[in-house]
C-alpha cells in the first residue's frame, strides 16, 4: 500500500464503554488494543496515502455474537447492514485525507459530513497525556 501510495486500514471495534464492561474479557481489551494499534498506524502512515480509521456500529448489532438470552429485542437492535455505507465511503477516493478517525455507523447519513459522525481515534484527548522527560 505504501509503494502504491494508496490504501485503507479499517478496524472494526466497539463502543468505548463496551471495552470496559464487566465480564467482557477478552473481548473489550482486545477491541481497545485493536483501536490503539489503528491510532499508531495512522500516525506512522501519515503522508503515505494510506489511511487508518476505526468503524463501530454504535450499539448492539443483531448478530449471533449477541446471545438470544440477552433479552434485547432483535428488531430494535442495529442491523449489520448499518456498516455498509460508511465502509463504502471509507474505501473511496473521497476519504483520501480522512485518517485517525472513529466513525459511528449509527450516526452516518449519506449526506452527512464524516467529521460530524466521527471523533478522534482511540480516545485521543480524553485523558491526561504522558509526562515525558525533557531532552
Amino acid at each position: 500500500m505504501i509503494a502504491r501510495r494508496w490504501g485503507r486500514l479499517i478496524v472494526n471495534t466497539t463502543g468505548l464503554n463496551s471495552m470496559i464492561y464487566r465480564g467482557r474479557i477478552p473481548y473489550g481489551p482486545c477491541k481497545a488494543s485493536a483501536e490503539a494499534a489503528a491510532a499508531v498506524m495512522a500516525a506512522d502512515l501519515e503522508g503515505t496515502g494510506v489511511t487508518s480509521n476505526v468503524l463501530v456500529p454504535g450499539g448492539p448489532v443483531n448478530t449471533d455474537f449477541v446471545p438470544m438470552q440477552s433479552g434485547l429485542d432483535r428488531k430494535a437492535m442495529l442491523q449489520p447492514k448499518i456498516m455498509a455505507e460508511p465502509l463504502k465511503w471509507l474505501v473511496s477516493d473521497q476519504a483520501n485525507n480522512f485518517t485517525a478517525r472513529r466513525i459511528v455507523a449509527a450516526e452516518w447519513r449519506v449526506e452527512s459530513n464524516p467529521e460530524a459522525c466521527s471523533s478522534p481515534i482511540a480516545w485521543m484527548g480524553l485523558g491526561r497525556p504522558t509526562i515525558l522527560p525533557k531532552s
